[in-house]
């Protein structure tokens, strides 16, 4: 039987300035905008009043993990660039790949990395997770807006470092198991009266 959820606070503007004192990521919410215009990257609600709580709700699960220091971070299916995006810039990542099986939106996010200068150390790969070929191990794995299945955590558990940190933002569903995983889910709610919300930080036993 699973452990019930741990229940914290998000107050995403007190986050945010605890993580982005000087608003670095203020050139990626533009750059987001102009792209956005684009290709459907973002929904129109969050693009007008929702960003830095979606990068406050993207940094919250590592305020769990230890350390903050990541040498190799894979996002699957990156979309517009939210979970990666705030964590790559707010974090100490040495090289993080962005996954992502729309080509529209795999370009998108190529332009987006380079105008905020993070090509050095970021990638994008076209590509769904079931056919991606890693090049090694990652010590950071995030998936958001992708169910999770078990063929999914097989893979991913393959794909971590022992020790290693899986982030899903969500609950896993309710058969779920996973042998080499150890897993702890979270509630929060983002402002008063809104819904409540939830993730799972996985280890790699």
């Amino acid at each position: 039987m699973a452990e019930p959820p741990v229940i914290l606070k998000l107050n995403p503007k007190e986050t945010l300035e605890k993580h982005d004192p000087k608003k670095h990521l203020a050139g990626y919410y533009e750059v987001l905008r102009v792209e956005n215009r684009k290709v459907n990257l973002v929904s129109r609600e969050t693009m007008a009043e929702g960003l830095e709580v979606l990068a406050a709700e993207s940094i919250l699960p590592l305020e769990q993990i230890s350390g903050g220091r990541f040498h190799s971070y894979l996002d699957i299916g990156s979309g517009g660039g939210f979970p990666a995006i705030p964590i790559i810039m707010l974090n100490d990542v040495e090289q993080a790949v962005l996954l992502e099986r729309n080509s529209k939106k795999s370009l998108a996010l190529e332009r987006i990395v380079k105008t905020l200068g993070l090509s050095e150390r970021v990638r994008i790969k076209f590509s769904d997770f079931e056919q991606y070929v890693p090049p090694g191990n990652f010590d950071l794995v995030t998936l958001r807006l992708v169910k999770l299945t078990a063929k999914i955590a097989r893979k991913v558990s393959s794909i971590l470092v022992a020790g290693g940190h899986f982030v899903y933002y969500s609950f896993p569903p309710e058969d779920f198991s996973a042998s080499s995983l150890n897993f702890v889910s979270y509630c929060y709610k983002g402002s008063k009266g809104a819904p409540e919300k939830n993730f799972t930080i996985f280890q790699r036993k």
